[in-house]
């Protein structure tokens, strides 16, 4: 609402004014500015953080600085995606947000029907059972690609995924109560909802089988915190993106391994 206030009043960089005022709230033990503006990260006295999203990205949105070199690869063994010799062919498909206009020109569909092309079967995850628990019941390895199509955001050095689950009333209280907080990752959009969102420390406990591990939300390898975790617990390959990004991929990743005898490092 602060920030609001400014825009609506002309205000100079409501963006710095508001990171100063929130600087002197109480309870507040941390501000900083993500993404040149485009978010404005907070961290509390009880362990939660917050991503506030400042602006809406709509279909006409444009980065000038996007290119393909923005699209990030780490890697541990490329060698066994050779497009028909996968053996187990299943995929997952994490979509928090597909009701919600968020993959406006179909790359999803599109990244299905490849993957189909080359013999894999797609399950689905979408829109409000995405969530922190609900993620915790997948067994991540028995799947050979994982493709997550969300909001990502770089907070205080860490990389957090958005889920669809709404903080909800006495959510935070328990939470304290417990004494996790510590534990808890928001992100809020601005005049929207706040959702739960997850950290690198959240997919540790997992193992994830030579697994082509896609995290497609802005930021989702700004650093190594949260590739490592899945290249370190077995994935073959971690895409991400090192800045905020339109929700679209380079889906010609994805048409080049249904030619004959192609391999990922090549389609990349």
């Amino acid at each position: 609402e602060y920030y609001s206030n400014l825009k609506e009043q002309g205000a100079d960089d409501p963006t710095g004014k508001t990171v100063d005022w929130l600087k002197i709230q109480p309870n507040v033990v941390d501000v900083e500015m993500g993404n040149n503006g485009y978010f404005i990260n907070i961290k509390f006295d009880n362990g939660v953080t917050s991503t506030i999203v400042l602006q809406q990205l709509t279909a006409d949105y444009s980065i000038p600085e996007l290119n393909q070199r923005d699209l990030l690869l780490k890697k541990d063994d490329l060698s066994i995606y050779e497009s028909k010799s996968v053996e187990n062919k299943k995929a997952l498909f994490i979509l928090p947000f597909d009701d919600s206009g968020f993959d406006p020109s179909g790359e999803n569909i599109k990244i299905k029907e490849y993957l189909e092309q080359i013999g894999f079967t797609i399950e689905f995850k979408r829109n409000i059972d995405v969530t922190p628990d609900s993620l915790k019941q997948i067994t991540w390895s028995d799947y050979k690609v994982i493709y997550m199509l969300t909001h990502g955001a770089y907070v205080f050095g860490d990389v957090i995924i958005c889920t669809r689950e709404k903080l909800s009333e006495g959510m935070l209280a328990n939470a304290i109560a417990a004494g996790t907080s510590k534990k808890i990752n928001l992100f809020a959009v601005k005049d929207g909802p706040t959702y739960m969102a997850v950290s690198q420390e959240f997919f540790k406990d997992y193992t994830y089988n030579n697994a082509l591990v896609f995290m497609n939300g802005c930021n989702t390898l700004q650093n190594n915190k949260l590739s490592d975790v899945f290249i370190n617990n077995g994935a073959g390959v971690y895409l991400g993106w090192n800045n905020h990004v339109y929700p679209r991929i380079h889906t010609l990743v994805f048409r080049e391994l249904i030619k004959e005898n192609n391999i990922f490092i090549n389609s990349y």
